[in-house]
């Protein structure tokens, strides 16, 4: 799943983190400055994203409702496979196939943490957000979802061979700060011999107030290690063989 060293193929199609600062000073510099820092990691692309959000004003007897506009500015590396996006207390990093190992990711989310931490000023972090999509195609159409999860929606016997389209959330708190949330459900297959699923999850730290930015790196080995242990522990062994374990088993 989520390291290459432990899978020959793993099944995931996007990993990205989330780090929230609770101080960081921005300005309008932030984004240039931001680009001449990362680009010796690699990330020799940048185009702007806008975003819309409609806002819902429930004052006097009629809600009013309001379109805010802004522009998250987007970095990439040539191949378009990793992604830096930047916005005032907030910076995401994704990584979409081919995915590395998780000792070769980390790093480059912690640099990229630490130049927007020294660019903005920000020192405090609020949130950490880790979050792994992992695409899961199986042969045939009819698929007895017991024998591939450990995670399925609960249906009459004579249904789990032919599940239709569903989806399955559940929440969980994997230690005092870590909340996780396990999403698995049904996607467009690829071929009309195929069952696809989507196996997504979250990991949330809500940190203490003045928690230390130094200490992104540690956080995000706590969030990985709860994700790794939801992801092992949703699949059934027939399935981890399909992902070709390093080790054979």
């Amino acid at each position: 799943m989520s390291t290459q060293s432990k899978y020959a193929s793993p099944p995931v199609v996007e990993a990205l983190c989330e780090v929230y600062f609770a101080d960081s000073h921005w300005d309008d510099t932030i984004p240039g400055r931001f680009f001449d820092r990362v680009q010796p990691l690699g990330f020799v692309g940048k185009e702007p994203v806008q975003r819309n959000e409609v806002m819902i004003h429930l004052a006097g007897d009629s809600p009013a409702t309001s379109v805010r506009q802004d522009t998250r500015m987007r970095f990439l590396t040539a191949e378009r496979s990793r992604v830096v996006q930047v916005e005032p207390d907030l910076v995401v990093v994704n990584q979409l196939r081919p995915y590395p190992a998780f000792s070769a990711w980390a790093p480059t989310v912690t640099q990229v943490a630490n130049i927007y931490s020294e660019l903005t000023g920000a020192r405090r972090l609020h949130r950490i957000a880790l979050r792994y999509i992992n695409q899961i195609t199986l042969p045939g159409t009819r698929v007895d979802l017991d024998e591939w999860f450990q995670v399925s929606p609960r249906l009459p016997p004579a249904w789990n061979d032919a599940a239709g389209a569903f989806m399955v959330r559940v929440q969980r708190k994997m230690t005092e700060a870590l909340g996780l949330t396990l999403t698995l459900g049904s996607a467009p297959a690829a071929e009309a011999t195929e069952s696809s699923f989507l196996l997504d999850l979250y990991a949330v730290m809500d940190l203490p107030e003045g928690t230390d930015s130094v200490s992104i790196a540690a956080l995000l080995e706590e969030a990985h290690a709860g994700i790794e242990s939801a992801f092992e522990g949703s699949i059934t062994s027939r399935l981890r063989s399909r992902f070709r374990p390093a080790d054979g088993s």
